[in-house]
């Protein structure tokens, strides 16, 4: 669910008095403040909570990987190459 959508139902959750116009409900007129602090407050709290949360995942598989790699040989991922075969590769290219 798109963020503005949640966060506007979560705001007019908070809605006392709706404003009227030929029998139809407008815009909020008066809201109910205390719950409009804790739940608008609460739902930050859940998204941070929750980029948290997928921010450790990711280290704890990114560490595991790199610990997979390290038991294998592999050191960071990448094969060391040296600057003189390199240059051996750069002059066959050479036309």
């Amino acid at each position: 669910m798109p963020g503005p959508v949640l966060y506007g139902s979560v705001i007019d959750s908070t809605c006392i008095l709706w404003g009227r116009k030929c029998d139809k409900k407008t815009s909020c007129q008066y809201y109910d403040l205390d719950r409009f602090r804790q739940r608008f407050l609460g739902l930050q709290v859940v998204f941070v909570c929750g980029a948290l949360l997928c921010f450790l995942l990711t280290i704890v598989v990114l560490r595991r990987r790199a610990g997979q790699m390290e038991g294998k040989g592999v050191r960071g991922g990448y094969a060391m190459v040296s600057a003189s075969s390199k240059e051996k590769e750069l002059e066959g290219i050479k036309t």
